[in-house]
């Protein structure tokens, strides 16, 4: 038999990213050949939580059934891992509106066996409903409308997520259903500091100001801008709020949109999440194709691996809008086909406008 945990503390030890997920993987391979039931599943659990805060998180969704298939088979031998299996579970559903190539019946699939399992092992259904509200907002908002109305109803419990994302999540609702006033006023405990958490209140300010924006009111949106940018500046998982940004600036401000996306293009050449590289992308067009009626060429310094590099820095405007004109609609027709919806090709046109 394998000494899992001293397998597991080696690759703890690793530093987060690819070493750590090869480890992981390789320490999978052994647990099956030993079919270490226990090891097959926690080496499994622990690249799962890798892949999401560190890695790819679409491996996730590659780990997760088998993850399924070992905790159903030993269940009882398992089950004092039914908790954190969940959790995991809620990831995979949070993860669903950033990945087309899940389509939309696997998406309802998933929410269904999750919601089946809330039940047997007697959780609430409030992450359920919570998860299916953040799904359905870029599908069909009645069906949104309706899983947040039923997410509020429903009790918490230990399956549910920290009062600051839950909090975040009922700002997000009112910026797009209620006036400002009212947001602003359910998002004082986090704008005042008194809630927060690893994704708050960077998440809050974004959602404020990208509010702001599709109001036209970049004065205020600007202001929220400076407060989210002083705090995801150097975390590449961000990358989905410097395409909010870049849009914004392709309003207001086209100089230091092209060097915020000089400074921060390199971010999207390791991102494998497709939902944030489309926001970066409808940024990155927004700011080009109106940099490009007003100037022929622009000079960049730009990694060599950029598609278009040239050596000596000087790039045609019309040639960067048509790029990433064509980047961005690549995967907004994807993500609307699967989400049967024209959500994000309305977020593309305001943007270009």
């Amino acid at each position: 038999m394998i000494n899992g945990f001293d397998i597991q503390e080696r690759y703890e030890n690793l530093p987060h990213g690819e070493l750590r997920l090869q480890a992981i993987k390789n320490a999978i391979a052994l647990a099956d050949a030993e079919k270490d039931y226990e090891f097959m599943y926690i080496f499994r659990s622990d690249l799962m939580s890798e892949s999401e805060l560190y890695g790819d998180s679409f491996q996730a969704f590659l780990t997760f059934p088998e993850m399924i298939k070992i905790f159903d088979e030993h269940e009882e031998r398992l089950d004092e891992y039914k908790h954190d299996y969940m959790w995991e579970f809620k990831w995979i559903l949070s993860d669903c509106e950033s990945f087309y190539q899940v389509s939309k019946a696997k998406v309802y699939e998933l929410f269904a066996e999750f919601r089946k399992r809330c039940e047997r092992y007697g959780y609430s259904l409030r992450p359920y409903y919570q998860c299916l509200y953040h799904f359905e907002k870029a599908c069909d908002k009645q069906a949104a409308k309706k899983a947040y109305q039923q997410f509020i109803l429903a009790k918490r419990d230990e399956l549910a997520d920290c009062y600051a994302c839950e909090l975040n999540a009922m700002v997000d609702y009112e910026l797009n259903t209620a006036s400002m006033g009212r947001a602003l006023e359910t998002a004082y405990p986090i704008l005042s500091g008194q809630v927060s958490c690893t994704e708050i209140p960077d998440v809050t300010y974004n959602n404020i100001m990208h509010r702001y924006y599709e109001l036209g009111d970049f004065e205020k949106a600007e202001e929220y801008r400076k407060k989210c940018y002083r705090r995801i500046s150097k975390s590449s998982s961000y990358l989905f709020i410097i395409g909010d940004m870049l849009k914004l600036y392709s309003k207001t401000d086209l100089t230091k949109g092209v060097k915020l996306f000089e400074k921060h293009l390199d971010w999207v050449f390791t991102s494998k999440n497709p939902h944030s590289n489309m926001k970066f992308y409808i940024g990155a067009a927004a700011v080009f194709t109106k940099l490009a009626q007003k100037k022929d060429e622009v000079k960049l310094k730009l990694p060599e691996k950029f598609k278009l590099y040239k050596a000596d820095g000087i790039y045609s405007t019309k040639a960067l809008a048509e790029y990433y004109q064509s980047k961005a609609l690549d995967l907004i027709n994807k993500f609307d086909k699967r989400n049967e919806s024209d959500f994000y090709m309305k977020e593309y046109n305001y943007a270009m406008e």
